[in-house]
């Protein structure tokens, strides 16, 4: 299945699930988001995904910090 042409946006996927998510879509053409906390692991994240993410540091639990995500 492609995704090309979808926005995927994955809260959280700076490691574990969420960054195997985010390759995941990557490899299917999507444009991927991804927020985290920490920057330093989201440049991490974006590296082992070969470059292709655009990360912001959002944590979730912090409403005001996701509106302005979103």
């Amino acid at each position: 299945m492609s995704l090309r042409g979808a926005r995927v946006v994955i809260v959280g996927g700076s490691s574990g699930l969420g960054l195997a998510t985010a390759k995941a879509a990557l490899e299917k053409g999507a444009s991927v988001v991804v927020t985290g906390r920490s920057e330093a692991r989201l440049a991490e994240a974006n590296a082992t995904a070969g470059g292709g993410l655009e990360t912001h540091a959002a944590d979730a639990m912090d409403e005001s910090a996701m509106r302005d995500f979103i």
